[in-house]
């Protein structure tokens, strides 16, 4: 009754009870069950906590983009929200279960100190390491701030032409990257992330994407995503 679940030891007698069938017929079923619902679980869990995430993330971006009022451009917040999201949200779930079963169980509380302190502890550092960004960016000697004034409220692409939109993009792409990179760390549940294949495909062209924005000459990408490098 204490259980959370059963397996029976046969291909034709699942039940309630006993929702999986084993067709091994030996208990090393019951090993492969836990390492598998453990995994499941752990990989749940990161992928919640990804997303919520993922929304203070934003929730600071919308701040800052207010206070300064500025805006991202269309093929941003295209980056941002579509392809970021969906691609980090697969890839995430991707993980597979480790080759052996620990001696500790993965957390099951959403609102526990493992899942909070995971949460808001990246946060502080996201903020922290915004905040550092338009610091470093407000102290340079040729940077001028932007004036909304002069920009018509009808022609509201025009709010992304400027620095400060393209470093809270490159700061808020960067955490986004972390974020899900950090989830993703194996070794208990999960087997380590450098066996997740197409995780590490995926990051790393997220990378060379960025990388290409930041420090590539001005090219035809970022005068359609409108990013002053």
């Amino acid at each position: 009754r204490f259980a959370h679940c059963g397996v029976a030891l046969s291909d034709a007698e699942a039940s309630v009870v006993s929702p999986f069938t084993s067709k091994s017929k030996t208990i090393q079923s019951v090993v492969d069950l836990c390492r598998e619902g453990r995994c499941s679980v752990a990989t749940s869990f990161a992928s919640v906590k990804f997303l919520i995430m993922y929304g203070l993330i934003g929730s600071v971006l919308r701040l800052f983009m207010y206070y300064h009022a500025i805006n991202l451009s269309q093929w941003c917040w295209i980056l941002v929200e579509g392809f970021m999201l969906v691609g980090c949200s697969y890839v995430i779930t991707l993980s597979k279960p480790l080759d052996e079963l620990k001696d500790m169980r993965p957390t099951s509380s959403l609102i526990g100190p493992t899942t909070l302190s995971s949460i808001l502890g990246q946060e502080a550092i996201n903020i922290i390491y915004l905040c550092f960004s338009i610091h470093m960016l407000s102290s340079q000697v040729w940077y001028c701030p932007f004036s909304p004034d002069n920009v018509d409220v009808a022609k509201w692409w025009l709010l992304s032409d400027n620095h400060m939109a393209t470093v809270l993009f490159f700061s808020v792409i960067f955490q986004q990257h972390t974020t899900a990179w950090t989830f993703s760390f194996g070794s208990i549940y999960q087997q380590p992330i450098w066996r997740n294949y197409l995780l590490l495909v995926f990051f790393a062209a997220v990378a060379a994407l960025d990388l290409y924005l930041v420090l590539g000459e001005p090219s035809y990408v970022h005068h359609r995503s409108e990013i002053l490098n």
